[in-house]
């Protein structure tokens, strides 16, 4: 019986070193030490833990050395302990964007999203990779997720913006413009993308014959956005707009 409580102690001692080992070594990737890092998940493994944690961490300290192919057989390694370790899934398609192999890097963020559906970041990240393979549609609907989560992220409604202007959605667009600004979105950052939007909403009101419409968005588009080329084109357009007869004025010609 004392030996079983020897061995119970020292297993106890075992596992409470392990985990400081752990911590440090998470501190270590916290504070930009890659090297540190690895030495230490690389120790913690010499001793006898071989879980899908301390190669996830492995991983991750691979990844920020620049080592992909290191970092990938870790995060398989990982995946083959835990199926479901959706952050070795994640960095898994991480490192196979930084290599171009996108369908492979697709693939990997679509599994992590089965595992947390309301993952931002990993919309964000798979959102990218399919605009990078052509597919703007497929992308506009995960950035669209990702502008969704909570709590709100100015950053992830203009990507939805962004995305929605790629395939000419300008009044999705403007609605998440609009919302990035509502949630703190500078000034700066809108000035990017809003008075584009602005000009060809104008210019679709225009061409389905709503001529105030288009005039009066290119007005409100000058006030917001002054300094901008497109308020300088917005001047010349309701100059020409100007010109032309109002709705009213073409019904008493008609009369």
């Amino acid at each position: 019986m004392k030996m079983l409580m020897i061995c119970l102690v020292l297993l106890w001692h075992g596992e409470a070193l392990i985990a400081v080992g752990m911590r440090d070594a998470r501190l270590a990737l916290q504070r930009g030490r890659p090297g540190d890092a690895l030495e230490l998940y690389l120790g913690i493994m010499a001793g006898g833990r071989d879980d899908a944690a301390v190669w996830y961490g492995v991983a991750r300290a691979q990844f920020a050395l620049d080592r992909l192919v290191l970092s990938a057989l870790a995060c398989d390694a990982a995946i083959v302990r835990d199926g479901t370790h959706q952050g070795a899934l994640v960095l898994r398609g991480r490192v196979r964007t930084a290599q171009h192999r996108f369908p492979e890097a697709i693939r990997d963020f679509e599994s992590a999203l089965i595992l947390r559906p309301d993952d931002g970041y990993v919309c964000v990240l798979l959102a990218r990779v399919l605009a990078r393979q052509g597919r703007r549609s497929e992308s506009y609907r995960y950035h669209e997720r990702a502008a969704g989560t909570l709590p709100p992220d100015p950053e992830r409604m203009l990507g939805a913006a962004w995305a929605a202007a790629a395939i000419e959605r300008w009044g999705d667009a403007e609605i998440w413009c609009r919302r990035a600004g509502l949630a703190g979105a500078g000034k700066a950052r809108l000035a990017l993308l809003a008075p584009r939007i602005q000009l060809r909403l104008a210019d679709a009101e225009r061409r389905g014959g709503r001529v105030e419409a288009a005039k009066a968005r290119l007005e409100r588009l000058v006030r917001e956005w002054p300094g901008t080329e497109e308020a300088a084109s917005a001047r010349l357009q309701i100059k020409a707009l100007s010109r032309l007869p109002s709705l009213s004025d073409k019904g008493r010609m008609s009369g």
